[in-house]
C-alpha cells in the first residue's frame, strides 16, 4: 500500500502558504501533510496552525532557528508515517491527481525507488524557457525536490539531505541527494504529466541556475568539492549496506533487491 507524506519546509511564506496546502488538501491520495516552520519572521507559524485544523492529517511544527530547507525537510521527514516522502516548497502547488498519479506508477513499479514528475515554471522571464536553455532544465528536473516522490526507506538510507554550512549558503544540497539516488538506486520520470507548479519569485534557486556560469562562478568550485566530498563519503558507506542487503536472505525476502542499480 502507498501512503504519501508530503514535506513542506516554511519560511516567511505567509503570502503563499495557503495556496500551497490547498493545492495539497483539494485532491486524494496524499497520507499526511507535514509543515516546518523555519523560525519565521512573519506569521507563518500562526497561517500554519490554522490551517492544521482544516485536516486532522495535517501537522504544524516550528524551529527556534532558522536551519535552512535542507534540515527542515530532513526533521519532517522523521515525523512522517508514509512509506512514500512527497516534497513541496510552501510558494509552489502540487496539480491536481498527482497523489493518484504517484501512487498508480510507485505502485504498479515495484523495482524504482522514486519518480519524478514534470514542472511548469510559472511567471518565470520568457528568455530561461528557450530551447537554448532546455539542457540546463533537464538538468534541474533531475535535480529538483519538489517533484520528486521518494521510498522513505530509500530516502532514510541516502541519510536525507547532507546539512553542510557551504551548501546551506550557496545550495547544492539537491544536488547531492538527487545524484546519490540516481547512482545507486532507480528512479523512474514522467515528465509528460506537469504535477508541480514552480512559481517564479524574486532571487528563486531555478532562475539563479539556469543563469548561472558554472565555468566562471567562484562559488560553485567550493560547492562542487564539498559535494564530491559527501558523495564519496555517502557511496562508500551505502556500498557496505547494499552489499550486505544482498548477501543476506533477509534482504532478498524483504525485496531491496530489485531497487538497487548495480
Amino acid at each position: 500500500m502507498i501512503n504519501i507524506s508530503i514535506i513542506m519546509p516554511c519560511y516567511n511564506c505567509e503570502s503563499t502558504l495557503e495556496r500551497a496546502v490547498n493545492s495539497v488538501i483539494s485532491q486524494n491520495g496524499w497520507h499526511e501533510l507535514i509543515m516546518i516552520n523555519d523560525a519565521s519572521t512573519d506569521d507563518s507559524f500562526k497561517l500554519m496552525r490554522k490551517l492544521a485544523k482544516l485536516d486532522r492529517r495535517i501537522q504544524a511544527h516550528t524551529l527556534n532557528y532558522n536551519s535552512g530547507a535542507a534540515l527542515a525537510r530532513n526533521i519532517a521527514a522523521k515525523h512522517a508515517s508514509g512509506n512514500i516522502l512527497g516534497f513541496l516548497d510552501a510558494d509552489d502547488e502540487h496539480t491536481p491527481n498527482t497523489y493518484n498519479l504517484a501512487q498508480e506508477f510507485l505502485g504498479g513499479l515495484p523495482q524504482i525507488s522514486a519518480l519524478r514528475f514534470g514542472t511548469k515554471f510559472e511567471g518565470f522571464p520568457a528568455d530561461i524557457l528557450t530551447t537554448e536553455y532546455q539542457n540546463k532544465i533537464h538538468t534541474l528536473l533531475n535535480t529538483f525536490i519538489p517533484n520528486l516522490f521518494i521510498h522513505k526507506v530509500v530516502f532514510d538510507m541516502l541519510g536525507g539531505f547532507p546539512n553542510h554550512p557551504v551548501l546551506k549558503k550557496q545550495g547544492g544540497e539537491d544536488g547531492v541527494l538527487s545524484y546519490l539516488l540516481q547512482q545507486l538506486f532507480l528512479v523512474g520520470t514522467n515528465y509528460e504529466n506537469e504535477c508541480l507548479i514552480h512559481h517564479w519569485h524574486k532571487g528563486v534557486h531555478a532562475e539563479k541556475f539556469l543563469r548561472l556560469d558554472l565555468n566562471q562562478d567562484t562559488a560553485n568550485v567550493e560547492v562542487v568539492k564539498v559535494s564530491h566530498q559527501l558523495i564519496n563519503q555517502k557511496i562508500e558507506e551505502l556500498n557496505i549496506i547494499i552489499n550486505q542487503i544482498r548477501n543476506s536472505q533477509n534482504g532478498q525476502n524483504a525485496g531491496f533487491i530489485p531497487v538497487f542499480k548495480k
